[in-house]
């Protein structure tokens, strides 16, 4: 039997979700959970927390910047949410909310104890253009009742909003991978709240989730974020899953013309700045769609880039 398909009928067979929330404080502040039987196992569960500030307005296709704290209990019972893309045909039933304001983690915790447990940070797949770890085949809480460990997964952008390098600071590309580091910084200060041990974690992905995972151990921005590493089916050594930056500058340059922001005369090449500006005034959806349809028959248009900040 497939592995997904075993782990999604644990999860419908074994996870009852009950209403006595449990509270935690986190640098950021207090954060509303859940606890949940799996399998005869009480395990608290943190959904939606955010690791960053919305990328929003002038903050679209630059660096994340930490999360601010919050006043009172921020409710992390929110499992749905998504970052910007093209939703794909009968890839799930779930209802998600798409949106910008998406660099969020979720944590599964098997209980806290004075003795902190491994870690393991899952990254998901989907070419860097599609998917989120909101999927109930990503669900976290069997894996955190039968190993008693803590497990975490994180959201990070997607597609041209979150691999969109024009070679300036206002896009430098990589954001999504950028994303990706943010949330492991925040994992490193805070998991010890959840009953982790921030000394012994691994990150995990598949397809491009072990790609990305590829890219943290190529990476000196990843450095003594975590310890261990498992890559499940993909590395950055595939031509089809990494660009130049020029090659990413052609495929930016046809969004642009296709949302009204360059001209023959006026690019990403010659005006990056003012096309970049005006891409930032475009609504998400847009930008998204046209994205998809710039591909040369590519599902997975923008891509991680070399030579930059984040490979350098």
């Amino acid at each position: 039997m497939d592995n997904g398909i075993l782990l999604l009928l644990l999860l419908s067979l074994g996870v009852v979700w009950c209403c006595d929330g449990p509270i935690i404080s986190v640098k950021q502040g207090k954060l509303l959970g859940q606890k949940i039987s799996v399998l005869g196992t009480t395990v608290e569960a943190y959904t939606g927390i955010p690791y960053a500030k919305p990328p929003l307005g002038e903050l679209r296709f630059q660096k994340p910047l930490p999360s601010l704290n919050w006043e009172g209990v921020y409710d992390a019972t929110q499992w749905n949410i998504a970052c910007m893309q093209v939703p794909v045909a009968n890839l799930t039933d779930k209802v998600f909310k798409y949106t910008e304001d998406c660099l969020v983690l979720n944590v599964w915790s098997p209980g806290r104890t004075k003795h902190l447990k491994p870690v393991v940070v899952w990254i998901h797949g989907g070419g860097f253009n599609y998917a989120s770890s909101s999927f109930d085949v990503f669900n976290g809480s069997v894996l955190a009742a039968t190993q008693d460990v803590v497990v975490a997964s994180l959201n990070y952008r997607l597609g041209i909003l979150g691999f969109l390098d024009a070679d300036i600071p206002e896009a430098p590309g990589n954001v999504g991978l950028l994303d990706q580091v943010l949330a492991l910084k925040w994992i490193q200060e805070n998991i010890h709240a959840f009953g982790g041990d921030p000394h012994r974690v691994t990150i995990m992905g598949e397809s491009a989730g072990s790609m990305s995972v590829n890219s943290h151990i190529l990476s000196p921005a990843s450095e003594g974020l975590f310890h261990r590493a498992i890559m499940m089916s993909g590395t950055m050594y595939s031509i089809d899953f990494i660009d130049t930056t020029h090659e990413s500058i052609i495929k930016g340059n046809a969004v642009a013309r296709g949302v009204g922001c360059a001209t023959d005369s006026k690019d990403l090449t010659t005006s990056p700045i003012d096309v970049v500006e005006c891409l930032k005034s475009k609504s998400a959806e847009e930008l998204c769609l046209v994205a998809s349809e710039v591909g040369d028959g590519r599902i997975f248009v923008f891509l991680p880039t070399f030579h930059n900040e984040f490979f350098s």
